[in-house]
């Protein structure tokens, strides 16, 4: 069934790159609205992932981290931790300072290579091609978001975001301790520590808020409570200073 929906969506898919963009977007949307934590026989869920799955695929178009770090939750949803941390590494690998971060609306020739300025030059490249691999947009759960870990909230607010570094290190982090490595958990708890505490140079403020929840979420996970309420108090107090956005 899964090729065959995804068959069709190709057949049906925009040409132009805003509107190809938007239809992949919008297909993300729809694969993240899947409730993945619903109760039900494993032939169902089996069932679901499979019918779901082709939206998140089309997603994959929209950016280069993302949209791998949506996938990367639907298997952590559906207890595939390993094929999760595949993803995640694959994401870790392409979120570098050269790419062009959507929240910082900063677009440079110099974060593209010189042999894909002659590929565009020539035509050989299209500006999706650009987006896909060199664009990163925040990552976000609102409204109906259902492919997110059970150790999170959706996002009261359409200004607040996590940022891709923290979110990586922090489903890589549940992912590690789901299948019990525990020294690699340590090892991501800090990389999760240093991610966030770059948050404060290289993201929008409103985005601390989510940033230090993350943290605080796998500190109590592995029974650092005194420090988790530390930075469960700071997530707290950020989300109170942008309380004017939340709904």
């Amino acid at each position: 069934m899964g090729k065959v929906f995804i068959k069709r969506i190709l057949n049906i898919r925009p040409n132009g790159f805003l509107p190809f963009i938007v239809f992949c977007w919008f297909c993300q949307l729809i694969g993240k609205s899947m409730d993945s934590h619903t109760k039900c026989p494993n032939r169902y869920r089996y069932k679901l992932l499979k019918q779901f799955l082709p939206y998140l695929f089309m997603g994959l178009h929209t950016d280069s981290v993302a949209s791998w770090m949506y996938l990367a939750t639907y298997f952590y949803c559906f207890g595939q931790y390993r094929t999760s941390l595949k993803l995640i590494f694959h994401a870790l690998k392409e979120c570098t300072n050269g790419k062009l971060f959507n929240t910082k609306c900063t677009l440079t020739s110099s974060n593209i290579s010189t042999i894909e300025k002659e590929g565009i030059r020539q035509k050989i490249w299209k500006r999706r091609h650009v987006n896909k691999h060199h664009v990163v947009n925040e990552i976000t759960f609102y409204y109906n978001s259902r492919v997110i870990p059970s150790e999170l909230d959706v996002q009261a607010t359409t200004i607040a975001y996590i940022p891709s570094r923290v979110y990586i290190h922090f489903l890589r982090f549940l992912c590690l301790y789901r299948l019990k490595e525990d020294f690699q958990c340590m090892q991501a708890i800090d990389d999760l520590r240093l991610s966030v505490s770059r948050t404060h140079l290289e993201e929008h403020r409103c985005a601390l808020g989510e940033a230090y929840h993350c943290l605080a979420t796998a500190l109590l996970i592995c029974g650092q409570l005194k420090e988790a309420r530390s930075y469960f108090s700071k997530s707290n107090a950020y989300k109170e200073k942008y309380k004017r956005f939340y709904f």
